[in-house]
Parts: structure tokens; sequence; C-alpha cells
């Protein structure tokens, strides 16, 4: 921010509906936007919580009780890797982060050349935390024209 504060984000058991989110249930393009709003908004990270909180079968059950037994997680809320013998597996999920995190890069860089036109492309992107592109057809157009953009 202008004060050189800063402003994260996280999403964990909510919000759900409409706003994005990581649950496996969760369209990819959801995923992927996070950090579009990050760009958008100009906040300054998203913070993760849950990258490997499983229960005892994770590949079997992606929804974990926690609170004593009251609560199960949505689906994936948990965690987005899965264990290995020798350390991790990725997730799709962690994929589509991965690479939202790849266009906030390219959006910063080409705030730094033209922010407007940066802003514009976010702005094509995501209008509010309701309203953004679900089409993924449609977000593979504004990404190129991100790329095309791009330093």
């Amino acid at each position: 921010s202008e004060d050189n504060g800063e402003i994260w984000f996280y999403t964990c058991l909510s919000p759900r509906g409409k706003y994005p989110n990581r649950f496996i249930d969760t369209s990819l393009t959801k995923v992927r936007l996070l950090h579009w709003i990050n760009y958008k908004w100009n906040f300054t990270g998203f913070l993760h919580w849950g990258g490997n909180f499983w229960g005892p079968e994770p590949l079997k059950d992606t929804q974990p009780v926690i609170n004593e037994g009251r609560t199960y997680l949505p689906p994936g809320d948990a965690f987005i890797t899965y264990p290995a013998r020798m350390g991790l597996y990725s997730s799709i999920r962690l994929e589509q982060m991965r690479e939202g995190i790849e266009d906030y890069a390219l959006l910063s860089e080409l705030d730094r050349k033209d922010r407007a036109a940066a802003q514009k492309i976010a702005g094509e992107a995501i209008k509010s935390f309701v309203d953004y592109v679900r089409d993924p057809g449609e977000f593979r157009a504004i990404q190129r024209k991100l790329l095309e953009q791009a330093p």
C-alpha cells in the first residue's frame, strides 16, 4: 500500500459459493484467480493454510475432522499436497496456484511498464470478488493478452 503497510488475505473454511477458493470441488479457474485478486486489489500476499494437514488416509478422505470431531473441513481445504514415500506429491490445485502466482508476477512486471494496461487486463479477469471470468477459453484469451504485453 501507499504507506508501505501490508495487506494479506487467505481462504479457509470459507468463502464458498461464488467466491474463489481452492477446494477440490472448486473450478481450477477459481483457484488460479486468487493471485489475480492479489494484483487487482494491491494485496501484499496470500496466506496459504492447509498445505499438508492430512488425516490418516488423505487419498481416500479429503475432509479431515477438526474441533474434537465436530467440524468436517471442506474437500481439500486441509491440504493441497499429498504424502509420498520420500516427500510430497503436488496436486493440480497447487499447480494452478503456482500458475496464478506466475500470472501475478507478469501483471506486476507489466504494471511497472504500463500500469493502465496491466489494470485493464486484470479488470477483464476480475471485476469483483464474485464477478470474474469463469470460462476457461475466455480466461486463456485474457491470459494471452497478458503474455503478449508483459515485458
